[in-house]
């Protein structure tokens, strides 16, 4: 016969050898539990009294823990572009399982799929601040780059729009013409009359022998210039100063 302290510090028993091992299948007590045989006054774990550890399994083999192949199999799928969507889990099925484990004396085995499953979820969690400096460092990066693309774009177009109004003004008497006509006298392709066109509105205000030819982001991530430009050919920093570079309003693009 055994006494038994239980978690919540209260002695239980007498209580026979079988009903103890009762008590760890159920999960009341472990391994690590304090008992006594009733003729001691020593207490110690459980799992030091030969007769209250749990019988060899007459089966095979101790199964492995559900759990810790869990664990196992998310804290790889965290180390791939799934990261703390499989890390968290798997670091709570690791923990869960290693418990379970520990209280089974025995009968689960799988501490090391557990344990793995576990470094592999903290590693995952660990990379995230790495990846964030890596996109705060790219992304604007990028951003630059895409925006300095579309603003040669935007300088190449108006010139195109330059050599449409001599041609068009060649061939009607000395006017020259707005989008519209320049598209529609075949000089430039109906892409010129969309919103947008790499990240750039176009319009041209035209006026008998005088026109101005305007190229304006449609947002600032798409560009940080607006340009224009008149008769004479050259290719301008907008007027408005939030649309060019400091004290380069209306000064030449290059």
């Amino acid at each position: 016969m055994y006494r038994v302290l239980g978690g919540d510090g209260k002695e239980y028993g007498p209580a026979p050898a079988e009903q103890i091992k009762q008590w760890i299948a159920d999960g009341r007590v472990d391994a690590r539990s304090l008992a006594r045989s009733e003729n001691s006054s020593e207490w110690k774990p459980i799992g030091e009294f030969p007769d209250l550890a749990a019988p060899p399994s007459l089966t095979g083999p101790a199964p492995t823990d559900g759990k810790a192949i869990g664990s196992l199999v998310l804290g790889i799928l965290s180390l791939t572009i799934l990261s703390v969507l499989a890390g968290v889990p798997a670091i709570i099925l690791g923990h869960i399982s290693r418990g379970n484990i520990r209280k089974s004396m025995g009968q689960l085995k799988g501490e090391g799929m557990a344990l793995a499953g576990l470094i592999m979820g903290y590693i995952s969690l660990a990379i995230i601040p790495v990846i964030l400096i890596i996109a705060a460092i790219a992304i604007p990066s990028l951003l630059r780059s895409r925006q300095a693309a579309n603003e040669s774009a935007a300088v190449a177009n108006l010139r195109t729009i330059n050599t449409a109004e001599v041609t068009y003004l060649s061939t009607t008497g000395g006017n020259y013409g707005d989008l519209e006509g320049l598209v529609s006298a075949g000089l430039l392709d109906r892409r010129f009359l969309d919103p947008s066109i790499s990240g750039y509105s176009y319009s041209v205000i035209a006026d008998g022998g005088d026109y101005t030819a305007e190229a304006r982001p449609t947002t600032s991530n798409t560009g940080r210039f607006g340009y224009y430009s008149t008769p004479d050919g050259v290719v301008r920093f907008s007027f408005d100063p939030l649309l060019a570079p400091a004290g380069q309003a209306g000064l030449p693009s290059n």
